[in-house]
């Protein structure tokens, strides 16, 4: 099963766009640490600063791996989640 595929089993409130644009993200961001191993040093706003200033909507990307963190976690454990 695809990696989007597998985001949408599980959360079927992320588009297949959304489920995409995240691969592409985990991607890109993977590149980047082989490449530099030190960028996961790097803040989480850093590191989506970083993927926006290179035409990752990065406010979306955020907002669909909220939606995975719930749909991933029992309910009692949603509300740190909430932001």
């Amino acid at each position: 099963m695809a990696f989007s595929e597998q985001v949408q089993q599980l959360c079927a409130g992320v588009s297949a766009e959304q489920a995409v644009s995240l691969r592409e993200l985990i991607v890109h961001l993977t590149e980047r640490a082989e490449a530099n191993p030190g960028v996961w040093n790097t803040s989480l706003s850093t590191l989506m600063q970083g993927a926006s200033d290179e035409g990752f909507d990065a406010a979306n990307l955020l907002a669909t791996l909220q939606q995975l963190a719930k749909a991933a976690v029992p309910v009692e454990d949603q509300a740190r989640l909430d932001c």
